[in-house]
């Protein structure tokens, strides 16, 4: 309990010191690498707080790593190795991009009315407009659907897949349907996982700052956390799950909850005893080596901290707001207590993706 109550009093801190970068406009924004990355062939690096965009008519490819790409506000598309993601829309009222070569699991949030999300996978096209993870390859073009539901289009033909059905995507309006388990999950799944943990641990600071700093926060979308070094995504009002069931407070709610975890004595205090996750993180060694497949690389905080136990949250000192400072992620709907400080297990966010 004692760590609780730290780490929250970290996210308080981090309230008045929060940037305000926020990223709606568009989708495109290369949010993580891992290893050698291109962008129109240039080989693309990390700089902290630095993000390079994919622009409409671009192609990213991965070679021996590993990228992500933030969509509409909660989505966003992550590639494995030896994959191409060419994009054709950066709009978020129509994003499109097409899956080349490889594969990619996407994660789709809960989308304003007006958005919508094609993925494009040989001569078939994906929509995705309601919440889920999707699962594309391109060799042979195929879907999973892992949790959702996706209408697929094929030469005037046209079909809804659901959760838990795969598709086979030949063309010649082919398409052929099987049940899979959605509850088995390959490399890219489990890798596509935690980073999707990662990015709501950096919530609830983020989402206090803006509440703190009187910051009118009129729609959902990504707001940049300095101190996790990524983007996490903050919803306009309550609370959201995402598909994969980690949760993201809105401004009031972050600011409510670290009241609450202060004052164990209010009528509140059972609501968060079973809050999990606090803590920081620092910026991911974005080396790759294959033969650790989809293992999380070693984690280092910006103060030179190396490896995977947790270092103190910040208590007024600098090491845990150099280390990440507070944040959070609500796994499975309920608030669960527990977590470190500054560095917690597997790191987070990382620098963002420029060209060299």
């Amino acid at each position: 309990m004692r760590q609780f109550f730290v780490c929250a009093a970290a996210a308080c801190l981090a309230g008045s010191l929060m940037a305000q970068d926020v990223v709606t406009a568009k989708a495109g924004l290369v949010h993580y690498i891992e290893g050698d990355i291109t962008l129109d062939g240039a080989m693309l690096s990390t700089k902290p707080g630095k993000f390079a965009e994919v622009k409409k008519g671009s192609v990213l490819k991965t070679l021996e790593g590993r990228a992500e790409v933030l969509l509409a506000p909660g989505s966003s598309v992550r590639l494995q190795e030896g994959s191409s993601l060419q994009m054709l829309s950066t709009s978020l009222e129509d994003t499109r991009f097409a899956i080349t070569t490889g594969s990619a699991m996407v994660e789709v949030g809960d989308l304003d009315k007006f958005m919508s999300i094609v993925v494009s996978v040989g001569e078939t096209e994906v929509s995705l407009r309601k919440k889920g993870l999707y699962h594309f390859g391109a060799e042979p073009a195929s879907l999973k659907v892992f949790e959702g539901e996706a209408s697929v289009s094929n030469d005037g033909k046209s079909m809804m897949v659901g959760r838990g059905r795969s598709a086979a995507l030949p063309g010649n309006g082919e398409i052929l349907l099987a049940k899979f388990d959605a509850k088995e999950g390959d490399e890219l799944y489990r890798w596509a996982k935690r980073r999707s943990y990662y990015m709501s641990m950096a919530n609830l600071s983020a989402a206090n700052s803006l509440h703190t700093q009187g910051t009118t926060w009129g729609q959902s979308g990504w707001m940049f956390n300095p101190y996790f070094g990524m983007y996490t995504f903050i919803p306009m009002r309550g609370t959201y799950m995402s598909p994969w069931g980690f949760g993201y407070f809105s401004p009031r709610q972050a600011y409510d909850y670290i009241v609450i975890a202060a004052n164990p004595q209010s009528s509140y205090q059972n609501s968060a005893a079973a809050y999990s996750g606090y803590g920081g993180t620092g910026r991911m060694n974005t080396s790759y080596d294959s033969n650790l497949g989809y293992s999380t690389s070693p984690m280092r905080s910006s103060g030179g901290y190396v490896g995977g136990s947790s270092s103190p949250a910040a208590t007024g000192g600098s090491s845990g707001m150099r280390g990440g400072g507070g944040g959070g992620a609500v796994s499975g709907g309920a608030p669960a207590a527990g977590g470190g400080g500054g560095g917690v297990r597997g790191g987070g966010g990382g620098g963002g993706a420029t060209n060299q």
